[in-house]
């Protein structure tokens, strides 16, 4: 019988099964403790956890990581013309694309930032993967519109203990972050446009600037100057300087 030939997708999840069957093996995107947070307790894993997410927990829609967005990676996977449906898995298309998972995380930004650091990624390193591992060693831009030093302005413990403070905007529950952006209100952002099911900012960046929703109360005001509010402006007026 004809083998049929490995696609792409399929290549690179056997290759990460593969991987994984290795206890000693640690995948930056992936945190085990995290991971099993969202199962039951008694279908919590240990040594094959990375193996029960890409064959169990990404079916049921779970994240590897606080960082990784499952809605926004297949998001780009369609813009791209990919197909999602059947054995597409965004945990590979992630590693394989290196393309960012978050909104909140600029592969473009922190590819520039990288370059005029003069640091270079490793032989078949993604940009998140980098990010994540080297934080304390290597604190260059990555996002726009995540401003590291006003966060860590509120959260001073970070800064001391070496903390990734995107890894930590993200693990603490969503009504209890701290803005990570002094433009951007996220209470009230929330308590305006009911938006309770997702992070203010991410929802923002995603389609609350397309629906010229504010990004705090006093922003209509000071856009008066604008010809008109427009998804530029707003995105605009919450950019962050980039030092």
């Amino acid at each position: 019988m004809k083998k049929t030939k490995k696609t792409d997708m399929q290549a690179g999840f056997d290759a990460l099964i593969s991987a994984a069957a290795d206890e000693s093996f640690v995948h930056p995107l992936f945190d085990c403790s995290y991971y099993n947070e969202q199962l039951p307790q008694f279908a919590r894993q240990t040594d094959q956890a990375l193996a029960h997410y890409l064959t169990v927990g990404e079916k049921l829609g779970l994240r590897p990581h606080p960082v990784f967005d499952r809605k926004y990676v297949l998001e780009q996977a369609r813009e791209n013309g990919v197909d999602t449906e059947g054995k597409f898995s965004p945990f590979v298309y992630v590693m394989q694309k290196d393309i960012s998972p978050s909104r909140l995380f600029s592969k473009e930004l922190y590819s520039q930032s990288l370059r005029k650091a003069k640091i270079k990624l490793a032989k078949n390193q993604t940009h998140i993967a980098h990010f994540l591992a080297n934080w304390v060693s290597h604190r260059v831009p990555f996002s726009k519109y995540f401003d590291v030093r006003f966060y860590e302005l509120n959260n001073p413990h970070l800064v001391k203990s070496g903390t990734n403070p995107l890894d930590h905007y993200f693990r603490v529950p969503r009504r209890e972050r701290a803005d990570a952006n002094p433009m951007f209100h996220a209470g009230y952002y929330a308590n305006t446009y009911a938006c309770w099911e997702s992070d203010p900012l991410v929802d923002f960046l995603g389609q609350g600037c397309s629906l010229l929703n504010l990004p705090n109360p006093y922003a209509a005001q000071e856009l008066l100057s604008e010809a008109f509010v427009t998804p530029e402006n707003l995105l605009n007026y919450i950019e962050t300087r980039i030092d």
